[in-house]
């Protein structure tokens, strides 16, 4: 849970998601949205979300086979059915960089500090 005094700014991840669509699924949610989805990602990969100011509450789901069908086409062997996170980062960031992020959508109110922090 980000409380409520974040300023915004991003989430860094890396994700393994050894899972097989249709049927296994990870997901990033973001106050019960989904915000990215995996499948079939067999190395470590980085990904950035964007957090608007104010309070977040971010769930990371693996969902397995939850209709019980028989995977088709079969498991691939390189496929573990499972998924790894890994570096979980929150950054807020300044209101200049997230103009910048977002092409000029201003997510900070005026008068916030311009400097960089992470939590």
């Amino acid at each position: 849970m980000i409380g409520p005094d974040y300023g915004g700014g991003l989430m860094n991840v890396v994700v393994l998601a050894s899972v097989l669509p249709p049927h296994d699924f990870f997901t990033i949610n973001i106050d019960g949205v989904t915000a990215t989805q995996f499948a079939s990602v067999i190395e470590w990969q980085p990904v950035s979300l964007g957090l608007s100011p104010g309070e977040h509450k971010i769930d990371f789901s693996y969902e397995y086979n939850t209709f019980g069908a028989d995977p088709l086409p079969p498991r691939q062997p390189q496929i573990e059915g499972a998924a790894w996170i890994d570096s979980v980062e929150i950054v807020e960031l300044t209101r200049r960089q997230q103009n910048r992020l977002r092409g000029g959508m201003n997510l900070l109110s005026a008068g916030e500090d311009e400097e960089f922090s992470a939590r």
